[in-house]
């Protein structure tokens, strides 16, 4: 099975932690048909059970109990050697987006919720849900339980130790052709993608300035969380040492 060599590296696995609105769907599948790799698609516990490490060395899924509190670890007892990559999304317009899809898409109680109120400005004045509140600080922390802010300013210190430590790369949904160059560069893969990714269909205009600084406060350690990734993961030296320049 074929093994990754990334910035001096070998590993063994890559496993794909698909963020919600971040392009995940869009990358989900360039990984589907990418000739070297052998995924398992990962979206419930079923799906984690079916993993077989002789047979798929790719891994992608949204974060769920099969990965909590396990980044940048072995997944299983093999201790096979896994490079954990994924995607971000500034959190303001994936914190929008976000809603917008769980509106129109949720049929859960989540989704019923939120198609409750007039407009996304009364859900915001009025209601909360954990996965518009610091998210990126939830998922790349070692804390088992997501939907609480309990020990928060460690989940902070935590998520800042992956992004720098943890993760082996990350790109990013606005600059989606420009991380695919450095990804496919590291990886000697082949993932295309046509000239735009999908943006949603929901407009910006009606959201109030009040609704917007609600956001901003909800996700005032992501926003420095996106920053330091950008740094990282965006930089000259970056991009140049992974041979896109």
């Amino acid at each position: 099975m074929k093994k990754f060599n990334i910035r001096g590296q070998e590993f063994d696995k890559l496993v794909f932690i698909h963020l919600t609105k971040t392009a995940g769907g869009t990358l989900k599948e360039l990984v589907a048909s990418e000739a070297s790799f052998s995924p398992l698609f990962v979206y419930n516990l079923n799906d984690w059970q079916q993993y077989d490490r002789q047979q798929h060395n790719v891994i992608y899924g949204h974060p769920d109990t099969w990965l909590y509190g396990k980044i940048g670890e072995s997944l299983d007892e093999s201790h096979d050697r896994l490079a954990y990559i994924t995607f971000l999304r500034h959190p303001l317009t994936r914190t929008i987006s976000h809603f917008y899809h769980l509106v129109h898409v949720d049929r859960g109680p989540v989704g019923e919720r939120l198609r409750s109120y007039k407009d996304i400005n009364e859900f915001f004045a009025k209601d909360y849900h954990w996965e518009f509140n610091n998210y990126y600080c939830k998922v790349f922390s070692t804390h088992s339980n997501l939907r609480d802010n309990q020990d928060f300013e460690q989940r902070v210190e935590e998520a800042r130790d992956t992004i720098q430590n943890k993760l082996s790369f990350v790109g990013f949904q606005e600059y989606m052709g420009l991380s695919l160059l450095a990804l496919n560069s590291m990886l000697n893969t082949e993932l295309r993608i046509g000239s735009s990714v999908n943006l949603g269909s929901y407009s910006y205009q009606g959201i109030s300035k009040e609704t917007l600084k609600t956001i901003i406060l909800l996700n005032e350690h992501d926003l420095k969380l996106y920053k330091l990734a950008h740094r990282i993961y965006l930089g000259n030296e970056f991009l140049k040492s992974n041979g896109v320049f």
